[in-house]
């Protein structure tokens, strides 16, 4: 029996360098933050200062003043990248980045960079939407953003065997084309500024059934930064195990369907969680292979080059939180092995093969890869 299911789209993405560029050593959340700017400008006509939604009544309705845009309930940005919780709290966003290799610093005028995005939900407009603001990174420079640093900036901060034009535009991408990965194949859909053909909805179903088919053996490789947090503390590598690996599952799961799926069978959902959370805590951790890594969202050379001008590590602003935070953030990167997992556990790690685990996939974190056995 289906009890939920969740739409979704996967997209390659593929830009040029229109100069020489060094790419910072991790490039989730500057990718998602040049991604929200572009679509914003896009999508907004209102220019209000604040298009979050005051709150929710009692009633969960949502109340607006007049600062906040009245377009707030149907505009494609802030659907796709302002979402609010009934709690009014920052919730889980309709989108994701896979970052490109990370080891992938320079890249030279003329050549390709690519990275993929999955954006989740039924809403096709959307989509479209947003497939088109693609197109408009082009009107940006990149390197304001810090994801990337152009010829004159790298010559500035004294990088060494890059040179720069003063004819150089200064970071800037051009987009070539957009493909969805479907079924195995690449199918183009946007070229030349148009959308050649609308991308095809995939569907993920959650079922019921699987309790008593026997028991397997999982290994996880975290290939991108895992951020699993407990109370807003980041958890210790050595104390991750298939419970809270589970429940972070879970969580994202579930309110990625509350929002943006479909629950045909709440009831039905909420005893098939019920009855893994109960298991969860009898699957065993045979081997732990987790690291702890301090990601640094500019890159080390910028870093080093800064600190000798400045005297401290730079910070960002994050207008969320209202204060200036450093560019590092925590996550686990590495290797993890369970053994003897009830099947029922199957869908919910295949689901989050595709739609990630723990915080921040927005900014390319929290990818694996499972191998069952």
């Amino acid at each position: 029996m289906i009890f939920s299911t969740l739409n979704y789209v996967k997209l390659k993405i593929y830009y040029q360098a229109d100069s020489d560029l060094i790419l910072t050593s991790y490039k989730g959340a500057t990718l998602s933050a040049i991604f929200k700017k572009a679509l914003r400008d896009t999508c907004c006509d209102e220019k209000r200062a604040q298009c979050k939604p005051n709150k929710h009544n009692k009633n969960n309705v949502i109340e607006t003043e007049d600062k906040f845009c009245p377009k707030v309930r149907t505009c494609t940005y802030a659907i796709t990248a302002e979402h609010i919780s009934e709690t009014n709290e920052d919730t889980v966003l309709p989108y994701i980045i896979s970052c490109p290799n990370e080891n992938q610093h320079y890249i030279p005028k003329g050549s390709t960079f690519n990275f993929e995005l999955i954006l989740i939900g039924n809403n096709i407009a959307v989509q479209k939407k947003i497939i088109e603001s693609l197109d408009s990174w082009n009107c940006y420079d990149i390197s304001k953003f810090k994801a990337f640093y152009s010829a004159k900036e790298i010559e500035a901060l004294s990088f060494p065997n890059i040179s720069s034009s003063i004819n150089s535009p200064n970071g800037k991408l051009r987009l070539q084309k957009i493909e969805q990965i479907f079924d195995g194949k690449n199918i183009t859909v946007y070229m030349d500024k148009s959308i050649t053909q609308l991308p095809v909805l995939e569907s993920l179903e959650m079922k019921t059934g699987f309790k008593d088919n026997g028991k397997t053996n999982l290994r996880v490789n975290f290939t991108s930064p895992v951020e699993l947090k407990k109370k807003q503390k980041n958890i210790p590598s050595s104390n991750v195990d298939f419970f809270i690996f589970y429940n972070a599952i879970r969580r994202r799961m579930q309110e990625l369907i509350h929002y943006f799926g479909t629950t045909i069978d709440r009831e039905v959902q909420d005893k098939e969680v019920k009855h893994c959370l109960g298991l969860s805590p009898n699957v065993q951790t045979s081997r732990n292979f987790l690291q702890k890594n301090e990601i640094t969202t500019i890159s080390n050379y910028a870093l080093d080059a800064l600190k000798d001008k400045i005297g401290t590590a730079p910070q960002m602003y994050e207008k969320r939180v209202n204060k200036r935070i450093n560019y590092d953030k925590i996550g686990l990167t590495g290797e993890i092995v369970f053994t003897d997992i009830p099947t029922c556990f199957i869908q919910w790690i295949k689901a989050a093969e595709i739609f990630r685990i723990g915080k921040s996939p927005t900014q390319g974190f929290g990818e694996f890869s499972a191998h069952f056995f």
